[in-house]
C-alpha cells in the first residue's frame, strides 16, 4: 500500500514537472532593443532594420522604422519575440521606394488595354534607393551593434553619400 502511494506521487510530480517546463515558450531570451535611424541626420521613416548575428548560432532581428525614425526588434523564434538575443550584430539598413501606377476606372471603355498597358509598367519598374544600396549588405554596411541583457537604445546614423565599408 505504502509502495502505491509513493508511486502516485512520484508520477503525479514527474507529471506536474513535465507541464510545467512544457509549457513555457521554447528558444532562447531576448532583450529589448529599440533605436533610431537617422539619414544625414533626419528621422528615416519605413526602412527596414535587420540585425544579423556575427555568430552562426545566434538569431536575426528585424524591425521598421516608423514616422520619427524609431525602431523596435522582433526575432522570431525568440522565447519573447520581442528584442534581440544579447552579442554583436552586423545591422542592414534599406529603404526603396516604387513609383506608383495608376489604375483605369472600371468603367473605362478602355479598361483591359489600359491595365494591360500599366502591368507592363509594372513588370518594368526599378525602385529608387533612398537609402545607399551599400547599407542592405552585411559585407558593406559598415554597421555594428552589441545588444546587452537588460535595454537597449541604439542610434544608426546614415549618409546619402555612403559607398561602402568592409566589416572587416
Amino acid at each position: 500500500m505504502q509502495n502505491s502511494h509513493l508511486l502516485k506521487v512520484f508520477i503525479v510530480g514527474v507529471l506536474f514537472l513535465f507541464t510545467v517546463v512544457g509549457c513555457g515558450k521554447k528558444g532562447p531570451t531576448v532583450a529589448i532593443v529599440s533605436g533610431t535611424v537617422l539619414l544625414d541626420g533626419e528621422p528615416l521613416d519605413g526602412a527596414s532594420v535587420i540585425f544579423h548575428p556575427a555568430s552562426s548560432s545566434g538569431l536575426a532581428g528585424s524591425g521598421r522604422t516608423s514616422l520619427d525614425g524609431t525602431f523596435g526588434l522582433t526575432t522570431f523564434g525568440a522565447a519573447s519575440g520581442a528584442g534581440a538575443t544579447p552579442g554583436e550584430y552586423v545591422v542592414t539598413v534599406s529603404k526603396e521606394e516604387w513609383p506608383e501606377f495608376e489604375e483605369p476606372e472600371d468603367d473605362d471603355p478602355n479598361y483591359e488595354k489600359k491595365m494591360a498597358q500599366v502591368e507592363r509598367e509594372m513588370e518594368r519598374a526599378k525602385p529608387t534607393y533612398v537609402t545607399p544600396r551599400a547599407y542592405s549588405d552585411e559585407e558593406t554596411s559598415g554597421l555594428t551593434a552589441t545588444v546587452s541583457s537588460g535595454e537597449n537604445d541604439i542610434v544608426l546614423k546614415l549618409s546619402s553619400d555612403f559607398s561602402g565599408s568592409s566589416k572587416k
